[in-house]
């Protein structure tokens, strides 16, 4: 997310905000530890207060290794937002996670 222009806060506000975020090819490509700390303040600022749908190519219990396993302290942190509170639904080969508040 933008750091640079000092507009980080704002993008963080306006996806934590929204009421249903729809996050298509979630985990294609592993994140950074700088985007898994954005991934984890967004995944906790919308959890009880909004839906997310996370779209992936992964079966969820693939998604630790995706997020740097045992490399990132971070990866159970990411998932522990993601997996209370959730309902699975696998429909041809596609995985939808979703959390509701």
């Amino acid at each position: 997310m933008p750091r640079a222009d000092g507009s980080y806060k704002k993008v963080q506000a306006k996806y934590a905000n929204t009421v249903l975020l729809i996050i298509d090819e979630w985990l294609l490509l592993r994140p950074m530890e700088a985007e898994q700390h954005d991934i984890l303040e967004l995944l906790h600022r919308r959890r009880k207060n909004s839906s997310t749908i996370s779209c992936s190519q992964y079966d969820p219990s693939g998604w630790y290794d995706q997020l740097g396993g045992d490399d990132s302290p971070l990866a159970e942190a990411i998932l522990d937002r993601i997996k209370h509170d959730a309902y699975k639904i696998t429909s041809f080969r596609l995985i939808l996670l979703t959390t509701a508040p």
